[in-house]
C-alpha cells in the first residue's frame, strides 16, 4: 500500500509559530490548557498557612528571613534537578517532532481549538515557565536577601519609621510567597507528568491506527 504524504496547511503551519517569545507561549497555555480550581487553591492555602505560621511564631525578622533563604535554596535545588529531567523529556519530544506524526498531530484538533502538537508544546512551556520563575526568584533572594543586604536594610527602615512589627510582617509575607511557589512547583510537575502520559498514549493510538490502515489489503 502506497504511503500518502501529509502536508500542513498554511494556517496550521502559521499557528505552530504564532508566539514569538516564551511569555506569549505561557499566556496561551494559561488561556487554552484545561485547569482545575484545586491546582491554584492548594498552593494558595499553603502560602497563607506559611505566612500565618511565620507571623505567629514570634520570631524576629532576621530569623524569618533565614527561613526564606533556606526554603528558597531547597526550592532552587529541586527546580534545578527537575529542569534537567524536563530538558531530557523535551529532547525526546523533539525527536518525535521529526517523525511522520507531526502533520497528523498538527491536523488533529483538541477541544480548546488548538492542535495536538500545539498542546504538547504548551504543556512543556507551562511547566518550564513556572520553574524558570522560581529560579529567577531565587536569584533575587541571593542578590538582595543576604543578611545585611538591601532586604535587611528595608526591614530595619520599616521598623524604624513605621512599626516595630513591619519587618516581621514583610518576612512573613515572603515566607508565604516561597511556600506558595514551592507548592506550585509540585502541582505543576504533577500535572505535567499526566500530560506527558496522555501525549504518549495519543502517539501510541495514532501509531496503532496507522498500522491497521497499512496492514489492510488494497481494495480491488
Amino acid at each position: 500500500m502506497e504511503e500518502q504524504e501529509i502536508t500542513l496547511a498554511p494556517s496550521d503551519a502559521a499557528a505552530l509559530t504564532a508566539e514569538k517569545n516564551l511569555r506569549q507561549a505561557y499566556w496561551l497555555s494559561v488561556r487554552k490548557l484545561p485547569s482545575k480550581w484545586h491546582y491554584w487553591a492548594s498552593p494558595a492555602l499553603v502560602g497563607i498557612f506559611a505566612a500565618f505560621g511565620g507571623w505567629r511564631s514570634g520570631l524576629p525578622a532576621h530569623d524569618l528571613g533565614e527561613r526564606v533563604r533556606d526554603w528558597s535554596s531547597v526550592g532552587f535545588s529541586f527546580a534545578y534537578s527537575v529542569v534537567g529531567i524536563l530538558l531530557a523529556g523535551f529532547a525526546v519530544f523533539t525527536t518525535v517532532a521529526l517523525s511522520d506524526f507531526v502533520p497528523a498531530l498538527t491536523k488533529q484538533k483538541k477541544s480548546n481549538g488548538l492542535s495536538e502538537m500545539k498542546n504538547i508544546g504548551l504543556h512543556f512551556v507551562s511547566v518550564f515557565f513556572v520553574y524558570l520563575l522560581f529560579v529567577a526568584f531565587h536569584v533575587f533572594v541571593l542578590l538582595f536577601g543576604w543578611h545585611g543586604g538591601p532586604a535587611t536594610m528595608l526591614c530595619r527602615a520599616l521598623d524604624a519609621h513605621c512599626d516595630s512589627e513591619s519587618g516581621r510582617l514583610l518576612a512573613s509575607l515572603l515566607m508565604g510567597i516561597v511556600g506558595w511557589a514551592l507548592s506550585s512547583l509540585v502541582i505543576s510537575l504533577y500535572v505535567f507528568v499526566y500530560n506527558v502520559y496522555s501525549s504518549f498514549n495519543t502517539l501510541s493510538r495514532m501509531n496503532a491506527a496507522q498500522y491497521v490502515v497499512e496492514s489492510e489489503p488494497p481494495k480491488s
